[in-house]
């Protein structure tokens, strides 16, 4: 490998400090359509007027914002959840092994629209050209509902994150160990009709943006 080369990769490992992806990957009009549907419009114009949760991160508020929503939106955001738990729990092997294979990008298309997805992939690649692995979840302090729309149909959830569980190598070599305060990360999630629920965005801390958070 060339030394500028090399160097490239490790700064993009050096990056690494949110346990999966650091960067938002926002949905696009257009690509594949079975990638799943992607919004046809930006989130700030496409998004139906939402009733804001609580901003506490006090445990003995910690459920206290389900009461801002009706019963369908509660429904939309625990199927919403549910959605990114099992996106989570299914790609922790495939970031664990490092490998960009067809049963990976089938995943990430499964799970983001087109063409997100894509940048997901991209992600991958570069992790399997560096030889970079990250292994393990980050311990979930509490998942709470941010934003609804009133059709139930986007849903936005704040997480607050311990990211010490998750380790990080690279060619068999420990690299940026995670930061140890509690993290926020923000998902944002939508529905169509006739698809699942799938991921618009995800927005985690960084060494120049940290988003700290009480567990």
């Amino acid at each position: 490998m060339r030394t500028s080369e090399a160097g490239r990769l490790r700064h993009l490992t050096a990056a690494i400090t949110a346990g999966m992806l650091t960067a938002m990957l926002a949905a696009c009009g257009g690509g594949d359509p079975s990638a799943g549907p992607s919004p046809s419009t930006p989130v700030s114009s496409s998004l139906a007027p939402t009733t804001p949760a609580p901003t506490s991160t006090s445990p003995s508020q910690s459920e206290a914002w389900r009461s801002h929503f009706n019963a369908a939106q509660l429904r939309a955001y625990d199927a919403a959840l549910q959605r990114w738990e099992d996106y989570e729990s299914r790609s922790e092997p495939i970031w664990a092994k490092g490998k960009a294979t067809a049963a990976a990008k089938a995943l990430f298309m499964q799970y983001y629209p087109s063409p997100a997805w894509v940048g997901v992939w991209n992600t991958l690649q570069t992790y399997q050209q560096a030889k970079v692995k990250i292994v393990g979840l980050p311990k979930v302090y509490w998942s709470r509902g941010k934003s609804i729309t009133a059709a139930a149909s986007d849903v936005v959830i704040d997480q607050c994150l311990d990211y010490m569980p998750v380790q990080r190598t690279q060619d068999g070599q420990a690299i940026q160990p995670p930061n140890p305060k509690p993290q926020l990360r923000i998902v944002e999630l939508y529905k169509a009709p006739g698809h699942d629920w799938l991921v618009r965005s995800v927005t985690t801390s960084t060494d120049k943006k940290f988003r700290p958070c009480e567990p």
